[in-house]
């Protein structure tokens, strides 16, 4: 996506001296073509299916920093299903799909997830969070 144009100088191509020929060097001029940007938008509503929202605190999924993946483990999500998760401190999303149901110990988490997914929504620690699927 980018342009290079190269032209000799304005004073021209070459140059007599008393005894050797100089060479003026060329001008380069680069110009740089920026990417088009698309928008892209996505439909949430999906006929004849129910939306559930549900807010409480995501925590991390101890070993999982080995993954890429966005994974969670949720108490009554089937295994399988898309959430949005969203940071509501700082409303920073992730897609993630659930793995199984969550089998830690901590009753107060609503929601474990992978360390990608825990590191895309800038956490710390363990967090307020909103999730979002359709059932």
């Amino acid at each position: 996506g980018q342009v290079l144009v190269v032209s000799a100088s304005a004073a021209g191509a070459t140059k007599q001296t008393n005894t050797a020929t100089q060479i003026a060097a060329p001008v380069v001029t680069t110009t740089v073509v920026a990417p088009k940007t698309e928008t892209i938008t996505i439909s949430e509503g999906i006929s004849g299916s129910d939306e559930i929202r549900e807010a409480g605190l995501a925590a991390l999924i101890e070993g999982t920093e080995g993954s890429r993946k966005y994974l969670a483990q949720h108490k009554s999500v089937a295994p399988g299903t898309i959430l949005k998760i969203r940071n509501m401190a700082n409303n920073q999303e992730v897609f993630v799909r659930v793995t199984g149901p969550a089998t830690m110990a901590d009753d107060s988490v609503m929601i474990w997830i992978s360390k990608s997914a825990y590191d895309r929504l800038g956490a710390s620690d363990k967090f307020r969070a909103e999730i979002t699927y359709y059932k």
